[in-house]
């Protein structure tokens, strides 16, 4: 870990030209919380439930590897301008040695904030996206928790900041596209309710005379009130999601023929891209997001991915289906012999025909015709 001080970026080709400026946080050491190194014990009603974290540094570097790997791709439709990492792991984490990053303290994102701000100021066109993966709550104002949260129970709130008023001040910036990811929790605590809030700063001061971005995106990763979700030691549900959204599950096709990621697309699109990353566990988790008018800022060098689902209608006729599916032009022809569940297909996306046959006389044979887009698609075949 490197000291407090402002040090180099993880990835710096800052120029005047438009560009990508991104902003990493993973919290997952909180030394003076519950199972920290330096534990305190919180006089704050409910903060004395809040332990140590696995998934936000993890996160944090799974985020850091994606934009790295687009630069390398040439997908970004805004070069890769800079990328600045805050990270705080517990001891002995695996954190890589050429790294360059700062503990996630309060002082050192202040410092982070302000640095990125100016970078991102530097030309309108500039796309600025900001991400933090930790600790939070909310009671009116949703705050994210530093690595230093808690080291005065009486106050512990010196190592939190209050991010609504943060995001509502970075449409000061010049950079016309924004996007804020926050993988947080939003529950209010008991002490919470009784405590005023409200001198909790930001991370900057917004004016009352100015306007939004035009292309703003802000995605919260739970619902007021609820919590967010991860993998002990994997980068959490909403992170991965983000990441598949952004690698072209959440792409559609533009009057060009090309393959793009938008902003609107992936803020509709989170919500369901989270449920199949944690369909199992069940967890009712949203994403809220707030937007303005939407932007492509991925360019994908190739037709995505998708995986089609394809079941029988009634159900009980699929343990009987012999099921192809058909690419029409080349006539490539995938087939599975009769099982008893869906049938799962990775495809380019496009049109494709799927065919339900019938050894027996009990179901009739049939065939449709579907299209195929981002990020899944199911599809039932009629056979009474």
């Amino acid at each position: 870990m490197k000291e407090e001080s402002y040090i180099e970026l993880a990835f710096d080709q800052v120029s005047d030209r438009p560009q990508t400026h991104v902003l990493i946080i993973g919290v997952g050491n909180y030394p003076y919380l519950k199972g920290g190194s330096q534990e305190e014990a919180q006089t704050v009603i409910g903060l004395q439930q809040l332990e140590q974290l696995t998934s936000p540094p993890e996160s944090a570097l799974a985020l850091f590897r994606t934009f790295t790997e687009f630069e390398k791709q040439g997908i970004l439709i805004n070069p890769l301008g800079s990328i600045d990492v805050l990270i705080s792991a517990a001891p002995g984490a695996n954190i890589p040695d050429d790294l360059n990053y700062r503990a996630a303290t309060i002082r050192n994102v202040e410092l982070a904030f302000d640095a990125w701000w100016k970078r991102c100021d530097r030309n309108k066109d500039n796309t600025a996206i900001f991400f933090f993966c930790g600790h939070g709550l909310e009671k009116g104002d949703q705050y994210l928790l530093t690595e230093d949260f808690g080291e005065n129970p009486r106050n512990p709130w010196r190592g939190a900041f209050a991010f609504d008023t943060t995001r509502s001040a970075f449409h000061g910036c010049a950079a016309q596209t924004q996007l804020f990811f926050i993988d947080a929790c939003r529950q209010v605590t008991g002490g919470m309710l009784e405590a005023n809030l409200s001198g909790i700063p930001g991370l900057a001061t917004g004016s009352y005379i100015g306007t939004e971005s035009i292309y703003n995106l802000t995605i919260k990763a739970a619902a007021q009130n609820r919590n967010a979700y991860g993998q002990e030691g994997s980068a959490s549900y909403f992170t991965s999601a983000l990441i598949r959204g952004l690698s072209g599950h959440a792409s559609t096709s533009n009057e060009d023929d090309e393959w793009i990621v938008e902003t609107g697309r992936l803020a509709l699109l989170m919500t369901q891209l989270i449920k199949l990353e944690n369909e199992s566990q069940g967890f009712p988790q949203r994403c809220p997001y707030v937007m303005g008018e939407s932007k492509a800022i991925i360019r994908l060098k190739e037709v995505p991915e998708v995986i089609l689902q394809v079941n029988c209608n009634p159900d009980a006729a699929l343990e009987h289906a012999a099921l192809s599916c058909i690419e029409p032009v080349s006539r490539e022809r995938r087939q599975r012999e009769p099982a008893g569940s869906p049938w799962e297909i990775p495809l380019k996306a496009g049109v494709y025909e799927l065919q339900a046959s019938f050894a027996g006389r009990q179901y009739t044979d049939s065939r449709k015709m579907t299209t195929v887009i981002p990020p899944f698609k199911k599809e039932r075949i009629k056979c009474q």
